[in-house]
């Protein structure tokens, strides 16, 4: 009795020295609501890629596939393969000598650099094209306003990607430093707006979600963005939501939980947005339809630009949830690992005892093809009648010199038919 008192005793202690959080029976309801709403639009939005490519665009393009690829959702095969054809195609007809696929729009570079890290293509070999470079000029940038540098750092930090010097002019180039700045510089009225007026919440969240990877080292940074966080606790609504330019809408409110998952702030616990005991995912849960999608308002019907923005936005909020990398922390991408979607394959050449065989891979989407090489035969050893062994060859795709495939592994079975080669296949096919 005394050793379970002191047991007892110890895990009581322990239990006093842990952070108390209280969470709410109607929060965990909601939350459970707020889910249900995520699976059915992740399902919803997957289902349209039976029905038609992404585009390179906005609605329909680059969020959509961020969403996706961020929820690790299933799509049609090869889904992810053809967005990769029609950003090949799009850069080739749209891309001017300074890699710039706009004249005048940053974000257009930006927004297509997000989609691609998303979705394991590398932007800095688009047909040979480096996106990356288009963001080089500090002037072009911020040719397009705040949305220029904030949508520019995002790109920039999703995969920490070197920033390309402007060679026409050095003194112009968009170092991280001065994107922050720049950023830093538009700061008004307790946050961002669009070029006038009062602090915007859309803005305000977009800056935010573009300077979290600085929040703990730099002290401007630090310093606007709390202030930035009252602005937008002082701003929202009554019943968790936000009002922008005139309407109560769900965008809003999808980009404020960006910026708090960004900074690894906990909506349902943080009072600062938590209001009437409503929190942002009860206010967005409103949006939702039946069936997934979200509208715009709560009087109008399904919306894409709402259903994508909600949407990654509740990836953003689950995946902090889960501990994994943020919505736009993409260093968890592999390049390496491509876009493709590969069929059994086939062997094009044997392998012998004197010579190592060939199988051969192809893209059930694009047609590309890898290759691996199998073991030559006398490479395997066996052990008490068993026979087992490992390739060793070097596999190549050979659309994509920078895809590494790592050969598949194999068992040679002895049976009184004679010798059979059993290729086991470990590179599954990628699934998002």
């Amino acid at each position: 009795m005394k050793k379970v008192k002191f047991a007892l005793s110890i895990i009581l202690s322990v239990c006093l020295m842990l952070p108390v959080f209280s969470v709410s029976a109607e929060t965990v309801e909601n939350t459970k609501n707020i889910k249900k709403a995520y699976d059915e639009t992740i399902n919803y939005l997957s289902g349209l890629t039976e029905k038609a490519d992404a585009a390179v665009g906005s609605a329909g393009g680059e969020w959509m596939v961020l969403a996706l690829a961020r929820a690790n959702a299933k799509t049609k095969t090869g889904f992810f393969c053809r967005y990769k054809a029609t950003v090949e195609k799009y850069v080739e007809e749209k891309i001017n000598d300074k890699e710039q696929l706009h004249r005048a729009k940053s974000t257009d570079n930006s927004r297509v650099i997000l989609a691609c890290v998303a979705a394991g293509i590398d932007p800095r070999n688009i047909k040979g094209h480096n996106l990356i470079k288009g963001l080089s000029s500090l002037s072009f940038v911020e040719g397009q306003g705040i949305n220029g540098p904030v949508f520019a750092l995002l790109a920039l930090d999703s995969y920490n990607f070197d920033v390309v010097e402007n060679s026409e002019n050095p003194q112009d180039t968009a170092t991280r430093e001065k994107l922050i700045s720049s950023v830093l510089s538009k700061f008004t009225n307790g946050g961002w707006n669009y070029g006038f007026g009062a602090a915007d919440p859309d803005m305000t969240a977009m800056a935010i979600q573009s300077l979290a990877p600085y929040y703990s080292k730099n002290n401007e940074v630090k310093e606007k963005v709390d202030q930035a966080l009252t602005t937008l606790s002082n701003m929202q609504n009554n019943n968790g939501g936000y009002t922008s330019w005139g309407s109560e809408n769900s965008e809003s409110i999808a980009q404020v939980l960006v910026a708090l998952t960004s900074l690894k702030i906990n909506p349902l616990t943080d009072s600062r947005f938590i209001k009437n005991g409503k929190t942002l995912l009860d206010a967005l849960n409103v949006f939702a339809v039946e069936g997934g999608g979200f509208k715009h308002t709560s009087t109008t019907g399904l919306n894409a630009m709402a259903t994508e923005q909600a949407a990654y936005a509740l990836v953003s909020f689950f995946r902090t949830q889960n501990g994994k990398k943020s919505l736009y922390d993409m260093t968890d991408t592999d390049f390496e690992i491509g876009t493709h979607y590969w069929d059994n394959g086939v062997v094009t050449k044997e392998p012998s005892v004197s010579y190592t065989g060939i199988k051969t891979f192809t893209c059930v989407s694009c047609g590309a093809t890898r290759i691996e090489t199998l073991a030559k035969l006398s490479d395997i050893h066996t052990d008490n009648g068993n026979a087992n062994g490992n390739s060793n060859g070097n596999s190549a795709e050979t659309k994509s010199p920078k895809t590494k495939d790592v050969a598949a592994p194999f068992v040679l079975v002895v049976s009184s038919l004679g010798l059979a080669l059993i290729l086991i296949n470990k590179n599954k096919k990628r699934v998002f």
